[in-house]
């Protein structure tokens, strides 16, 4: 063989492999780029899938301790006409409320970070109301819709800082935020609970 031809031959073997190697680095990027996407997607499904479990988790707390300031304030007030005495001092200071939900200043926070607040009506003093804060629009859609029994006068949204248990409640016809509804469906809360953080109130007697 000629030394022209074997540079030639040398020339195209050399060729082949830098092809061979550039076909086998393409694949391996197309590879790598198919992994890290499909642990991206995995990543994101196990991401959803634990905020979905703890939000589920925090809103059967926050139910929870709703009925259990319901029944210690039955308790507590068994026999007596007015709750004028009812503030949030008042539960700080008993064990119904669990000692990690007890803040500085007779705070009580709920499962979402938010605060749970008990007042008593100013006029209507056979009455009070649990506020709660913080809550996440899913977590609303459920909290709003509970049943609490024939003892619930009226739950809402966004009142802010007003004294909801003086608030005569209304049939639910059209629900909007800041107006007190004798009763609330699954279709009615999905429109009174439109923020990122809602703000519920149950007016109890």
């Amino acid at each position: 063989m000629g030394e022209g031809k074997v540079n030639l031959y040398m020339l195209g073997f050399n060729m082949r492999k830098i092809l061979m190697k550039k076909y086998e680095k393409g694949l391996s990027l197309i590879e790598a780029s198919m992994v890290l996407a499909l642990s991206a997607i995995v990543i994101s499904g196990v991401m959803f899938y634990y905020q979905s479990a703890s939000d589920s988790n925090k809103t059967q707390d926050t139910i929870s301790e709703v009925m259990s300031t319901i029944a210690a304030i039955n308790g507590l007030y068994v026999g007596q006409s007015s709750y004028n005495t009812l503030d949030n001092s008042v539960l700080h200071n008993s064990s119904a409320i669990p000692q990690n939900y007890k803040g500085d200043n007779d705070t009580i926070t709920n499962p979402f970070g938010g605060e749970m607040r008990v007042t008593a009506g100013k006029e209507k003093t056979n009455r009070y109301a649990i506020t709660l804060t913080g809550v996440p629009r899913s977590a609303c859609l459920n909290i709003t819709s509970m049943n609490l029994g024939t003892s619930l006068v009226g739950i809402g949204t966004s009142f802010g800082d007003g004294n909801v248990a003086d608030i005569d409640p209304v049939e639910l016809a059209n629900p909007v935020e800041k107006t007190l509804y004798r009763s609330m469906t699954p279709a009615g809360a999905a429109k009174i609970c439109s923020s990122d953080e809602n703000s519920i109130s149950f007016v109890m007697q």
